[in-house]
């Protein structure tokens, strides 16, 4: 059985020399075996795997010796192989043997020379230089893989590191060298754990490469009462690299991605679950979940609620299903603290927007939960997107336009939620709460019903106008579209829903193929808010099936 001693060597010797050494070393195989295991044992095996100097520079060293002995070339030309190998330059090496010109005389140099330009010739022939996508490509391989050394070989000496951003961020800053870089890459796990890094296109120009991607990882802070890391925010979004490769080494690195997404991860005071995104020009306000979860790769909701409430009417479900999927509950145009375009939207323009959102976000195939125009929303979504929409829940909506006969009731409210008095507007949303929620639960929860009135008259008076214009009065019949549904779809309505009859689920429950129906007695418009804990079951044993 081999000795640890040569089992070490027999590593370094690959390490260092590659095929040439072991050449050497086979070629006294049939003359003097013993030697060659001392030729493993002590030179790899004991010096060059001690610690004190890195491979480059024993490299150097030793290039620098045989060049002075002078009656080496044999073993003068697989060590020049070799600090080719472990990363010298050829002008590093060329200037190592000129140096021996002054110490050990100008034939020893020039010996030394024509060696080198023999090995370089060889290596040339033996080995075409790579282009430096091909380094790139190399080094996201050991990136994936965690292997620092293997990393570093592909960088120049001189490396530049550039990562733009808040110094809160452990990975943020200018570095140049190796040595720095090392501490980089070996200190990134200690900030970082890794979810998805997928690259997904490369483009090359001469020395030039750029890389762009997505990349979500588990974010780690330090906490300094405990002197140690704990586990962070899920971050995730797009990034760019730009490389710069020269003579097959990486001679600089800069990264372009979301910083101030990056520095909120690292904010110990922020939550995290609140976001902002602008969508074709419309400020769309939404929570997520997925902050602090114990898995970065769980099934999504996305929950989009209905005209004059906002994204806390899906509280109680998100608060019960966060521990199994990522929640993402959003703020509709004109509603919460989302914005508005001023020139209005439509549903069929909602439905493009969160398309747009669900694909940049790489969230989908999701489960989409739609509340009244939320869910005529997620009609046209799951009609037009198919691909981003797994199971749809639609709950007190409907597919086809408003009744006429209720449109001037529509015009009269809209004229006083845009113009009259806060006492005028205040009594018309508690109108429109009698005609929409359950009489009893208005009854039985005076304090909920209040509450769902203060964030009605929180909504900004044009911004709520222009929704109500999408939402209802110029909402059209998209009935023909049911049958196209191909994702799983659940419909549940309030048995006392006077804003979409109990008919319109029914119709649409049949329309959409293979689509189920679940009607839930005293309870009305508002479903998740009036009955949380029978529409969070029906919501859950539908996501499980």
């Amino acid at each position: 059985m081999p000795s640890e001693r040569y089992t070490t060597g027999l590593a370094m010797l690959k390490q260092v020399d590659g095929k040439g050494g072991q050449a050497v070393v086979d070629s006294l195989q049939d003359i003097a075996p013993d030697f060659a295991r001392y030729l493993i044992e002590f030179p790899f095996g004991d010096i060059y795997a001690r610690p004190g100097l890195d491979l480059k520079s024993r490299e150097i060293a030793v290039v620098a010796a045989l060049t002075a002995l002078g009656n080496a070339a044999p073993q003068l030309k697989v060590h020049l192989a070799a600090a080719l190998h472990v990363g010298c330059t050829r002008e590093e090496i060329i200037e190592v043997i000129m140096q021996m010109a002054v110490y050990a005389g100008f034939p020893a140099a020039l010996n030394g020379l024509f060696a080198a330009k023999e090995v370089f010739a060889s290596a040339e022939e033996a080995a075409p230089a790579k282009k430096p996508v091909e380094i790139v490509k190399a080094y996201f391989k050991a990136f994936g893989e965690g292997d620092v050394d293997t990393m570093l070989e592909y960088l120049a000496d001189e490396v530049v590191w550039h990562v733009d951003g808040s110094t809160a961020v452990p990975t943020i800053g200018l570095r140049r060298g190796k040595r720095y870089v090392r501490e980089w890459l070996e200190n990134f796990p200690h900030g970082f754990t890794p979810q998805k890094f997928q690259v997904d296109k490369l483009l090359a120009d001469g020395e030039d490469v750029v890389a762009f991607g997505y990349f979500r990882h588990l974010t780690h802070m330090a906490d300094d009462t405990r002197q140690e890391q704990t586990q962070g925010r899920f971050i995730d979004g797009h990034f760019t690299l730009r490389f710069v490769v020269r003579n097959e080494k990486i001679v600089r690195y800069q990264i372009y991605e979301d910083s101030l997404a990056l520095a909120r991860a690292f904010d110990p005071q922020d939550a995290l679950r609140e976001h902002e995104v602008l969508i074709n020009g419309t400020r769309y306000a939404y929570s997520d979940t997925e902050s602090s979860a114990s898995s970065g790769d769980r099934p999504v909701i996305v929950f989009a609620h209905g005209l004059f409430v906002d994204k806390t009417i899906f509280a109680e479900q998100t608060q019960n299903l966060s521990a199994t999927h990522r929640c993402i509950s959003l703020d509709m145009p004109g509603h919460g603290k989302s914005g508005y375009s001023a020139e209005g939207w439509s549903l069929d323009t909602m439905a493009d927007d969160l398309a747009l959102f669900i694909e940049e976000l790489r969230l989908g195939p999701v489960v989409f939960v739609g509340q009244s125009q939320g869910g005529m929303v997620g009609m046209r979504l799951a009609a037009q997107h198919p691909n981003l929409i797994h199971k749809l829940v639609l709950t007190g909506t409907s597919a086809r336009a408003e009744y006429p006969e209720r449109l001037a009731t529509w015009h009269d409210l809209r004229a006083v939620l845009l113009t009259g008095t806060d006492a005028e507007r205040d009594h018309a949303f508690a109108a429109v709460q009698q005609r929409i929620n359950d009489a009893q639960w208005l009854r039985e929860h005076p304090a909920q019903a209040e509450q769902e009135r203060t964030i009605m008259m929180g909504h900004d008076r044009t911004g709520i106008t222009l929704a109500l214009n999408a939402a209802v009065l110029q909402r059209g019949d998209i009935t023909g579209l049911l049958p196209g549904i191909t994702a799983q779809t659940l419909v549940i309505c309030g048995e006392e829903d006077m804003a979409t009859p109990m008919e319109l689920s029914v119709e649409m429950a049949q329309a959409i193929p293979q689509a189920k129906l679940v009607c839930i007695p005293h309870a009305g418009h508002h479903l998740p808010l009036e009955s949380p804990i029978l529409f969070t079951e029906a919501l859950l044993h539908f996501i499980n099936q």
